[in-house]
């Protein structure tokens, strides 16, 4: 959602789809070093409190399991966040072009 907005906004203040589109690109690949820099020690807290990994609720050893999953994660989530940029970009860019009701 929050990428959504992000490039509706930029694209709308911006008056460009293209700018909707980088400001995308920009919150998914920050948005996603943070999710890796937040979930890795939450995965540690995690292991520690139950012996479960945080993306599969297994048991294994915790860093090398939860690091495998988290750099996967750093390749599939900026994959998979984007088109909700794309369409937040091309809401914003609409939007801004709308006639006035006046």
């Amino acid at each position: 959602m929050i990428l959504f907005a992000c490039a509706a906004l930029a694209a709308a203040l911006g008056h460009s789809f293209r700018v909707g589109v980088q400001a995308a690109v920009w919150t998914a690949l920050l948005g996603t070093l943070v999710v890796f820099v937040i979930g890795l020690p939450e995965a540690q807290h995690w292991y520690r409190i139950g012996a479960r990994l945080i993306f599969d609720g297994e048991r294994g050893y915790a860093i090398g399991r939860n690091l495998d999953g988290f750099i996967w994660g750093l390749v599939v989530l900026p994959f998979w966040w984007l088109p909700f940029g794309v369409i937040g970009a091309a809401v914003g860019n609409a939007w801004q072009r709308r006639p006035d009701a006046a």
